[in-house]
């Protein structure tokens, strides 16, 4: 009667161990694994398309306060369009301010506020001066605007971000241009000419439009 109780304990115990040898593996292939990114990478480069910067670069710090809520952040872009047929505009584009991101981990939803400086160069190539005489001219403008913006950036090493917003400032309806050419008898004839301003991607009467998509990669 002992012999077959030891016998029927042992069988019980052997039983037990190697169902827990069994299922051990099986949790752990079942455990469910959280998939919310909580890592924060506090320094971010990378490029965004759009207006009033058309195509250029960006950088973004995180700063380890207010759980990491608050960064500051660099735009800077250089390019030339034709504006117009005869006008050409050669352009450089600074945005400097800060992100507050709702979420503590520097993802998703954020509000920006920031300055911009827009350096314009206008080149017109066909001037209408005195007498008939067709001429060229330049001019330089300088627009600096305060922008507001909502956003929202992707989580990962690699992103992507998109922002919407508007910036205020006083934009010239129009530009006085120093025009000179040559007239037929070959004196050089020079006027001052006011001109509209071109248009130029985004910007108004009242201010800029701001729209762009990002992609950068942080570490």
């Amino acid at each position: 009667m002992k012999k077959g109780l030891l016998t029927l304990a042992l069988l019980i115990t052997s039983s037990s161990l190697w169902s827990q040898d069994m299922d051990a593996p099986m949790a752990e292939e079942i455990t469910p694994i959280d998939s919310t990114d909580t890592t924060v990478r506090h320094f971010r480069i990378g490029a965004k398309i759009g207006f009033p910067n058309v195509v250029g670069g960006s950088i973004e710090v995180v700063l380890p306060i207010l759980e990491n809520r608050i960064a500051p952040y660099v735009d800077i872009s250089g390019f030339t369009l034709n504006a117009e047929d005869d006008v050409t505009s050669a352009l450089s584009y600074r945005e400097i301010g800060a992100n507050f991101y709702l979420g503590k981990h520097a993802k998703g939803m954020y509000l920006s506020a920031g300055t911009a400086n827009l350096s314009t160069k206008f080149t017109f190539n066909d001037l209408s001066l005195d007498n008939g005489v067709r001429g060229t001219g330049t001019v330089t403008e300088e627009i600096n605007t305060f922008n507001l913006k909502l956003g929202i950036k992707s989580k990962g090493r690699i992103y992507f971000r998109f922002e919407l917003g508007y910036g205020l400032g006083d934009i010239p309806n129009e530009l006085s241009v120093v025009g000179s050419g040559t007239a037929p008898s070959g004196q050089t004839v020079s006027e001052i000419i006011t001109e509209p301003i071109p248009s130029l991607p985004g910007v108004n009467d009242n201010g800029v439009i701001i729209g762009n998509f990002g992609i950068g990669i942080s570490f």
